[in-house]
Order: structure tokens, then C-alpha cells, then sequence
């Protein structure tokens, strides 16, 4: 249950970073 939750906030945090950085690189 708590690994779960700590791989699906990990992947969250993935996504946002990922996120950040396509909008950097393209601006």
C-alpha cells in the first residue's frame, strides 16, 4: 500500500519535472 503510493507520487514527480523541462527547452 505504501510503496504504491510512494511509486505513483515519484511518477507525479517525474511527470513535472518532464513537463518543466520540454516548456524550458522549447522557451
Amino acid at each position: 500500500m505504501f510503496v504504491s503510493m510512494l511509486v505513483h507520487v515519484i511518477k507525479g514527480h517525474v511527470n513535472n519535472i518532464s513537463f518543466i523541462l520540454a516548456i524550458l527547452y522549447r522557451g
